[in-house]
């Protein structure tokens, strides 16, 4: 409700290309001015046809959540933590309690950036990989 949904599933499975445009504005760190069009040309390329699947995998999510949560995640590696430090869609408090739960990880920072590192500091994100 904080971001303007009725649901977990409506913004996940967004129904229309003003669904996709408002993950996309709370994803970025800095607002992405596009086209009315190319939202549109894209949720009907590249979402509508997957429409269903997702919400059978987002529909799944939900109904397991308390089994998902209650599940004790181990792994043997060092686990890199890349958080964007502006993140409107997972808090950069929960990569600091992750980063404390598990003694083998690190979390890195990236500032000025929000949920999709990969996209909008693909070379910072690249460099802490494989550093």
């Amino acid at each position: 409700q904080s971001h303007g949904v009725a649901s977990v599933k409506e913004f996940f499975v967004p129904s229309n290309a003003e669904g996709l445009k408002t993950q996309m504005a709370l994803a970025n760190y800095r607002p992405v001015w596009l086209a009315g069009w190319v939202y549109t040309s894209y949720f009907y390329a590249f979402c509508r046809p997957y429409l269903s699947g997702w919400t059978a995998i987002v529909n799944e999510l939900v109904s397991s959540y308390d089994v998902l949560k209650a599940r004790e995640y181990v792994y043997s590696g060092s686990v890199k933590l890349i958080w964007g430090e502006n993140d409107r869609l997972i808090p950069l408090s929960v990569g600091r309690a992750l980063e404390k739960h598990y003694g083998n990880a690190q979390l890195f920072i990236i500032p000025k950036c929000g949920h999709l590192a990969t996209m909008e500091r693909a070379g910072e994100v690249t460099r802490v990989i494989a550093g």
